[in-house]
């Protein structure tokens, strides 16, 4: 039995390894690759607003012109905001690959000018006067996101207040002064 379990295991023994291997490419996993393939790092693209009808293609230049023939110059972007100086000879619409989501403002030289939504990607598009300017798109606070906000610190402190004084948050427990007052007074 034994002789035949060894002869049977020793004709397999080829079959052990892999059939064949994938390489990995460390370039590939770079933010800027993942992003030109269109990989989503969300399950069904739940975080994109709801004038999304199309998604936008990967570009390069993360603030152009679709119409008009303004240059681009000393684009810094941060998270809730992107200056741009902008220069150009007749007016022009310029498109951010940026989705639009409530609080989003634009201003040009210091001036609110209205915001508009591309009709298939979502993408910010503001107009910008001939001449050389200063462009500045702004994520503010709405009113929901400050009511919210507000609710949640007014909780905080009722929480806290709760915690502190005597009783705790269980007024009726055999437990005692809780551990916080000591360390407070």
């Amino acid at each position: 039995m034994t002789v035949a379990m060894g002869s049977l295991i020793a004709m397999n023994l080829g079959h052990i390894g892999a059939e064949r291997y994938y390489r990995l490419d460390a370039a590939a996993s770079a933010p800027d690759q993942i992003a030109r393939r269109g990989v989503s790092a969300t399950t069904r693209e739940e975080y994109e607003p709801r004038t999304v009808h199309i998604r936008p293609p990967h570009q390069d230049e993360k603030l152009c012109a679709v119409s008009g023939d303004a240059k681009v110059y000393l684009l810094v972007r941060k998270p809730t905001s992107w200056t741009a100086a902008v220069n150009s000879s007749q007016e022009s619409v310029l498109q951010a690959n940026l989705f639009y989501f409530p609080g989003w403002t634009s201003t040009v030289d210091g001036n609110e000018i209205p915001i508009h939504v591309s009709p298939n990607t979502g993408e910010i598009q503001t107009h910008v006067p001939a001449g050389e300017h200063r462009l500045k798109l702004e994520l503010r606070r709405t009113a929901p996101r400050l009511c919210g906000e507000s609710i949640s610190a007014v909780a905080l402190v009722v929480l806290f207040a709760a915690c502190c004084f005597d009783g705790g948050p269980f007024p009726n427990s055999k437990r005692g002064r809780p551990i916080l007052l000591p360390l407070l007074v």
